[in-house]
């Protein structure tokens, strides 16, 4: 199942959301694209406000990256 977001995820959005999946730390994350801790939890924070989303783990699942257990 995969919902649409209330409005689109920019590139940068879904490009911070994957690699978040992919090595799950955000401090990683930040190190990896080279942007600051604080930047990469705003980013995550909108993608998901879009989403509608209260966690990592569920924007994954909203987005069909994550198959509901």
């Amino acid at each position: 199942m995969t919902i649409v977001a209330s409005r689109p995820l920019t590139p940068r959005e879904r490009e911070v959301l994957a690699t978040y999946a992919r090595l799950g730390d955000q401090r990683v994350v930040a190190e990896e694209l080279r942007l600051s801790h604080h930047t990469v939890k705003n980013i995550l924070s909108d993608a998901y406000a879009k989403l509608g989303a209260q966690s990592a783990l569920e924007a994954f699942r909203l987005l069909g990256w994550l198959v509901p257990s």
